[in-house]
């Protein structure tokens, strides 16, 4: 069962349930970082292990590599996630469905003006960008161009950031993972920077990537082998279960 991070509703519901059926049925149970859970099932789908990991999705956006078994942050958004950041746009400019695919659709064609851009090391900063796409989606400019826009500044930035880490960490392979690797545009951002520096691109296919219950056993049965089972009484909701405190928990 996903133990988190989310927001705590949803997942007191799902670790409820869980219990439940576990207790009822005398079954053993893992809670399950949701972000570990990402990285494994797209290590298992890639066949690429020991690699740099770009982990791209509404509430996070990450830099992790690999520390024993568990995962070492050394870059992240120091705001909000990319994915949020898309959301919170898309509803800005009243899109009907506002999520990520739509803005994507909407992009399509579009012609690049100037937006913020900014980088802090290996650490990214979002909330600008979006403040500064809104404005310019409500004053005269064409709401593809700045969408077009917002989308290449924030996935150029990205990379930046993954092709320093790369540079850093000296790894091999650069997997991305999470719902926002299923972008198209960002996945041929990211394979090109791989091969400039000649090293190996893996993503999973999109059911892989948006959130889905295929990774949460997955990544419960690799908890499972590695560490037992949990002791029911453990397995409580936790809603800010950054993926380098697993150790902690």
């Amino acid at each position: 069962v996903s133990q988190g991070p989310g927001i705590g509703s949803p997942l007191s519901v799902g670790v409820g349930a869980a219990k439940y059926i576990a207790q009822k049925y005398n079954k053993k149970i893992i809670g399950v970082n949701h972000p570990y859970a990402h990285v494994k099932i797209s290590e298992y789908m890639t066949g690429l292990h020991d690699s740099l990991i770009l982990y791209v999705s509404g509430g996070n956006s990450q830099i992790l590599v690999r520390e024993g078994e568990f995962y070492r942050v050394i870059g992240e958004t120091l705001d909000i996630g990319i994915g949020n950041m898309f959301d919170s746009f898309a509803r800005a400019i009243k899109l009907e469905h506002a999520h990520g695919a739509a803005l994507a659709k909407l992009a399509e064609g579009g012609s690049y003006i100037q937006l913020p851009y900014t980088v802090k090391g290996l650490n990214l900063v979002f909330s600008g960008l979006q403040t500064a796409a809104e404005r310019a989606a409500a004053s005269s400019a064409a709401r593809k161009d700045v969408t077009y826009s917002l989308m290449e500044t924030a996935f150029a930035m990205t990379c930046e950031v993954t092709e320093r880490a790369l540079f850093l960490t000296k790894k091999k392979n650069v997997i991305v993972c999470g719902g926002v690797a299923q972008n198209r545009r960002l996945q041929e951002m990211l394979r090109s920077m791989a091969r400039e520096n000649e090293v190996g691109f893996g993503v999973a296919a999109d059911e892989y990537n948006r959130d889905n219950g295929a990774m949460i056993a997955y990544a419960g049965s690799v908890m499972y082998e590695k560490f037992g089972a949990m002791n029911i009484e453990n397995c409580t909701p936790i809603t800010n279960y950054r993926i380098d405190k697993m150790k902690e928990i």
